[in-house]
């Protein structure tokens, strides 16, 4: 990140256990976009996933939201253009054609939606947000590879932070959080991608 707040040139280092050849040890790469070195699978995939089964995304429209100085219409919005950005990504198409916006349902609680909210994380006070995924036993084979069927993903999105919807400069720049940017991130592992920090 520069000082003007654009991001310069860069590459990512990546492993993929998946990959790994023989010791156990992973395999490092530097790759673009779109490689499978370029994850960690969570071990988990909506397998119910049909042209009329999708993954439909709610978000919370609380005082939490509302003292951010958003509105739910404008998260909702950036909700929306993230999961269309993994729906152009996948063939499968796993979200749904819109995100709806109400007070009816929380986060962190299997009800049966998938909900995003803002709110403080005490379990992890310096997260920028997470995503809580359920899944159903027992694991299905697919292509070779047994995986939990997902039935409900919640994300979670830290009040700590400052947050805008319609940032044109990143995820975080001058203090102040991207939504849309965040959210695409979550929801990478809503879809079962795993995150490489520790590796």
């Amino acid at each position: 990140l520069q000082d003007s707040g654009k991001l310069g040139k860069f590459s990512v280092a990546s492993a993929n256990l998946e990959n790994t050849p023989g010791s156990g040890m992973p395999y490092y790469t530097v790759t673009g976009p779109g490689s499978s070195s370029s994850y960690v699978l969570a071990g988990w995939r909506w397998n119910s996933i049909s042209a009329s089964n999708k993954i439909n995304m709610y978000v919370k429209n609380d005082a939490a939201l509302q003292g951010e100085g958003l509105n739910a219409y404008n998260v909702a919005t950036a909700v929306y253009k993230a999961t269309q950005t993994w729906n152009a990504a996948t063939a499968q198409k796993p979200f749904g054609s819109s995100v709806s916006y109400g007070n009816a349902y929380a986060t962190d609680t299997r009800d049966g939606h998938n909900v995003v909210a803002f709110k403080y994380l005490s379990d992890a006070p310096s997260a920028l947000a997470y995503s809580r995924t359920w899944y159903a036993y027992p694991k299905v084979t697919v292509g070779g590879r047994a995986y939990y069927s997902a039935v409900e993903s919640d994300l979670s999105l830290n009040t700590k932070y400052n947050w805008a919807t319609g940032m044109k400069e990143g995820s975080y720049y001058n203090g102040v959080a991207d939504v849309q940017t965040t959210v695409l991130h979550e929801l990478g592992h809503t879809l079962g991608l795993g995150d490489l920090y520790n590796l």
